[in-house]
């Protein structure tokens, strides 16, 4: 059995591991007794280190002096809480930060994870594809926002499924982004076919404009910017090809 795991099932009913001699586990903890002995240890003290009531290691020290047996109980015991007390801060922050960087409807992320990311340059070649949602303002004026924000949440699940929900960005209402490494332009035309594949297969209605980077040091920026472009070039032109159906 692992020491870690002993003392794991030690700190399940006990606040800590506490051994002033090495011979008063002998009998009650043979496996643990021998791993110290064999390591020369004569005297222990450990603790658990706890984040949200869940136990994720231990600390502590072997061979104190005997005479800081107690203050270097009193001292980890203090260590393990503000430990504890730390690890909680961080994983507020962290998903803190989740939320501020995520968009709330579809959980893709949102704008400002765009503005941050949109501040850097391109070294490799990547793919930026501007999509629209057609439709969706007739949707809300007809069939309600309840029904405008299944339209959305259908759109970005069908990115997400194929590129991730990290590499899709909410910009706006109706307005994503994909940023996606891909070796050429062939490749990035590959991932625009592939797209619009996904949204037929659901019977989704999206103009989507390309703008592709070979990785020398384009700004994101102006890259979107003309990708943007594109897509309202075709918008228009799905919008007269529907006109000229109806």
């Amino acid at each position: 059995e692992d020491i870690s795991e002993i003392l794991l099932e030690i700190f399940a009913y006990a606040a800590e591991f506490k051994i002033e001699r090495l011979e008063n586990i002998r009998e009650d903890m043979p496996t643990m007794y021998a791993y110290l002995k064999e390591n020369g240890v004569k005297s222990a003290i450990a603790l658990p280190l706890r984040n949200r009531g869940r136990i994720i290691g231990y600390v502590g020290i072997v061979d104190p002096e005997k005479k800081a047996f107690v203050s270097a109980n009193v001292f980890f015991g203090t260590l393990t809480r503000f430990l504890s007390i730390l690890l909680r801060n961080r994983d507020m922050v962290h998903k803190l930060d989740v939320i501020s960087h995520r968009d709330a409807l579809t959980g893709v992320m949102n704008r400002r994870a765009y503005i941050e990311e949109s501040t850097h340059r391109l070294y490799r070649p990547t793919a930026i594809l501007f999509a629209d949602v057609n439709g969706l303002k007739q949707v809300n004026d007809t069939l309600g926002h309840e029904e405008g924000d299944k339209l959305i949440r259908s759109v970005a699940n069908v990115m997400s499924a194929l590129f991730g929900t990290e590499s899709v960005y909410r910009l706006g209402g109706d307005e994503f982004l994909i940023i996606e490494e891909t070796p050429d332009r062939a490749g990035a035309e590959a991932l625009v076919k592939k797209l619009k594949e996904g949204f037929e297969r659901e019977n989704l209605s999206v103009a989507i404009g390309l703008e592709f980077s070979n990785g020398d040091g384009e700004e994101i920026d102006q890259l979107v910017k003309a990708a943007d472009e594109q897509m309202y070039r075709i918008k228009e032109m799905m919008h007269r090809e529907m006109k000229q159906k109806s």
